[in-house]
C-alpha cells in the first residue's frame, strides 16, 4: 500500500501544494538591478534606475537629488517601489545596487538585453 492510498483528496492536495511551495522556495529569486547616474535639473541630481538582470526590463526610475537618495527612493532602503517589484515578480526579488553601473559587468550585460527587447519593438 502506497502514502498516497492513505490519504484523503484534500491530504493529497496539501501535499502537493506544500511540494509546490517548496519547489518554488528553492529557486533563486530574480534580481532587480538598482543603479543611479548622473542626471537632472540640479548640480548633484541622478537618475535611478531598476532593471531586471534576467531580461533587461525596465522597472521604474526616480529623479533624486543624490546617490544616497536614490538609493532610498529606488527601493533599497526603503519600501519605496516595492509594490511594484512584486507586481512583476510575485513569487519575491532580491535588490542588488550597482556602485557605477558605467563599469559594472551585471549592469552591462542588463543593459546590452534591454537594448535588444527596444529593437524588438521597434
Amino acid at each position: 500500500m502506497s502514502l498516497l492510498e492513505d490519504m484523503d483528496d484534500d491530504e493529497i492536495e496539501m501535499e502537493m501544494n506544500r511540494a509546490t511551495e517548496r519547489a518554488v522556495a528553492d529557486q533563486p529569486k530574480p534580481v532587480i538591478l538598482l543603479g543611479c547616474l548622473p542626471g537632472g535639473i540640479c548640480e548633484g541630481d541622478v537618475i535611478g534606475f531598476a532593471m531586471a538582470e534576467q531580461d533587461g526590463r525596465g522597472l521604474a526610475s526616480h529623479l533624486s537629488s543624490n546617490a544616497d537618495f536614490s538609493k532610498h527612493d529606488m527601493g533599497l532602503t526603503s519600501d519605496w517601489k516595492h509594490e511594484h517589484y512584486a507586481k512583476v515578480f510575485p513569487q519575491g526579488y532580491e535588490l542588488v545596487w550597482i556602485d557605477n553601473p558605467e563599469t559594472d559587468a551585471r549592469w552591462q550585460a542588463a543593459l546590452v538585453k534591454n537594448r535588444a527587447l527596444k529593437k524588438e519593438v521597434a
